[in-house]
């Protein structure tokens, strides 16, 4: 098995509804951080993985096993480390009686769905792009301008939620012009201040201040976002970007993405 791109494992699902694995190579241990030495090998794969896909995952196996048909599965996997992989996973079904056994393979797939990620998201990007250009040529209004933006930047974008900030010169505050997607009251006390250092560190108070594109990776985590943070995070808001709106080189607002 060690030319195999993945580990071979052997499924069973016994008349009373008991489903276990019976086999599995060495490798894992490799791949998944399991030890195929503990009883209870499916309960304990099927523990590990990731909690947005354990429905499917568990879907899939009652289908194979009621029609008899090959399984398929693709999915993120929690090793016991900690760390997080995509996973592939595929069996055919070998004999009926008594008891459906399936043979099959795991492979580590992360690598290719990061890349396939990337270029999806890219091409997204570009398509925002795109007709973000289009609108600017056809839209004359500001206001239908700012909400078309959103609007491409959640729907064609897959962004949560888009929005655009306006500066106010004299209040010295960003206000909202727009926006669109998931927002359940989180932009009525966004209250972006540039006279506050509290509340002017996040992605559109620096992109503002600096005229520069800023983001934040990781919103829970971020010190910047401690203002925002539990509204944000019960939103399902992981991440955001802002990039400069500017009139004549000068900043003039900004438009920000959370995904």
């Amino acid at each position: 098995t060690a030319n195999l791109p993945g580990l071979v494992f052997q499924f069973v699902a016994m008349p009373d509804g008991n489903m276990n694995v019976t086999f599995a190579d060495g490798r894992i241990e490799e791949i998944l951080g399991l030890s195929r030495e503990k009883e209870g090998l499916f309960t304990q794969f099927a523990e590990q993985i990731h909690p947005d896909f354990i429905n499917p995952f568990m879907q899939s196996v009652k289908d194979s096993v009621k029609n008899f048909t090959p399984w398929s599965f693709e999915g993120k996997f929690n090793k016991p480390s900690g760390e997080t992989i995509w996973i592939r996973g595929l069996s055919t079904p070998f004999r009926r009686e008594p008891s459906k056994v399936f043979n099959g393979i795991i492979s580590d797939i992360t690598e290719h769905k990061q890349a396939e990620l990337k270029i999806e998201k890219l091409n997204r990007l570009y398509l925002v792009r795109s007709n973000i250009n289009q609108s600017i040529i056809k839209i004359k209004e500001p206001e239908k301008l700012f909400n078309e933006v959103c609007r491409i930047a959640v729907e064609d974008g897959k962004f949560i939620m888009a929005w655009i900030g306006i500066l106010n010169s004299l209040t010295n505050k960003v206000e909202v012009a727009a926006s669109y997607g998931k927002t359940n009251g989180y932009l009525d006390t966004i209250n972006i201040d540039l006279n506050d250092e509290t509340r002017n560190l996040g992605p559109t108070g620096t992109t503002i201040k600096t005229g520069k594109y800023n983001y934040c990776k990781d919103i829970e985590n971020d010190e910047r976002m401690a203002p925002w943070r539990e509204k944000a995070v019960k939103l399902g808001y992981r991440s955001s970007i802002s990039l400069a709106i500017k009139i004549s080189g000068n900043t003039y607002g900004t438009v920000t993405l959370y995904s």
